[in-house]
């Protein structure tokens, strides 16, 4: 199915799917093979479109000119779109019209990575009209997700559903597109992820200011006891370009209370999600503070939009149970890169 021709029944179709393209994070690769014949007319047609992988030389064996586009994932894909790139290779879309036509057109490239999202929007901002903005309702879904949450948080009635802890987390590799290595592929910039992580860990905040008695039991807290509660990333509703003020604390919040001072970890997710990342400082943290650092990962935060429950997952001692190297059956590592990273 996927290989045959595209059939918009109207622009705003067309455009809804470019929009989806051009998000980040979206395309992994357009890849680009041609006969021994052709490389020469393909350099010349595409020139400045494409890096210095492509075009792949496959001899002659195989028919002139063979374009595809791996996707990461599918999520906010427009319909019309989806059933060209679900078939017997899922998340890829073959189809050369198409994607001459994203490249000639549109800021597209063949190249084996991803695609310069702001490159593809300017050229579309300057097309403009009705077209800029049926790829707009598509490239900007998840900031029209983000910002409702923010909207809705900004006073909710917090529902929460503490879930049973796992009992082990794996180390996953992020360097694959192919089925079945694990990989994450976030559907969100590096900015919304922010976002969902301040609201998140505003969910936490606010269990504790209201005393939620399930997550206070986790936490091995008295809802009499007069705790005192740290969050380093409050008042990021208030101000637009808000700077993450937890970095180099290795926790997100910190609660007092009597002789005692536990730190939390807060990890966030649009749906459920079994996958989180741990920075270097949240490590070291971790370990030195033992059974005083919990890490909570909260899932399902679009629940609050439909006014739900979200899932909260509590784990005391994350380093003693996850993290220490004994316990790590195998890991992978890159050499070269900084220490910071």
């Amino acid at each position: 199915m996927s290989k045959q021709k595209i059939i918009w029944t109207t622009d705003k179709e067309k455009f809804a799917a470019i929009g989806f393209l051009a998000r980040p994070g979206v395309v992994d690769r357009i890849s680009a093979q041609v006969q021994t014949k052709y490389v020469n007319r393909f350099k010349t047609r595409f020139s400045g479109k494409y890096t210095p992988e492509y075009p792949y030389d496959v001899g002659c064996n195989k028919r002139g000119y063979q374009y595809r586009i791996d996707i990461n994932h599918t999520e906010g894909c427009p319909d019309e779109l989806l059933g060209y790139i679900m078939g017997k290779y899922a998340l890829r879309l073959e189809n050369n019209d198409f994607i001459r036509d994203l490249v000639d057109n549109y800021g597209f490239m063949f190249t084996n990575g991803e695609q310069n999202s702001a490159n593809i929007y300017n050229i579309m901002s300057a097309i403009g009209g009705d077209e800029f903005e049926w790829f707009k309702d598509t490239y900007y879904v998840n900031a029209r997700f983000i910002g409702s949450l923010r909207e809705k948080t900004k006073a909710f009635d917090l529902k929460v559903n503490v879930v049973d802890e796992p009992s082990v987390a794996k180390k996953v590799r992020k360097t694959s597109t192919k089925k079945g290595t694990g990989i994450v592929h976030s559907t969100f910039s590096d900015e919304e992820l922010m976002n969902l992580g301040w609201i998140g860990e505003q969910c936490i905040y606010k269990a504790l200011i209201e005393k939620n008695e399930e997550i206070l039991q986790k936490l091995r807290l008295n809802s009499f006891s007069d705790y005192k509660v740290i969050w380093h990333n409050e008042g990021f509703q208030n101000e637009k370009d808000w700077e993450d003020r937890s970095i180099g604390k290795g926790c997100d919040l910190e609660v007092s209370v009597d002789n005692r001072k536990i730190y939390i970890e807060v990890k966030s997710s649009k749906r459920k999600s079994e996958f989180f990342t741990m920075t270097t400082n949240e490590l070291i943290k971790m370990k030195n503070a033992g059974k005083e650092y919990y890490l909570v990962k909260v899932n399902n935060l679009e629940k609050i939009l439909k006014d739900e429950p979200i899932d909260v997952q509590i784990f005391e001692s994350p380093y003693e149970k996850f993290f220490k190297p004994e316990r790590i059956k195998t890991a992978t590592f890159r050499l070269g890169g900084n220490l910071d990273e």
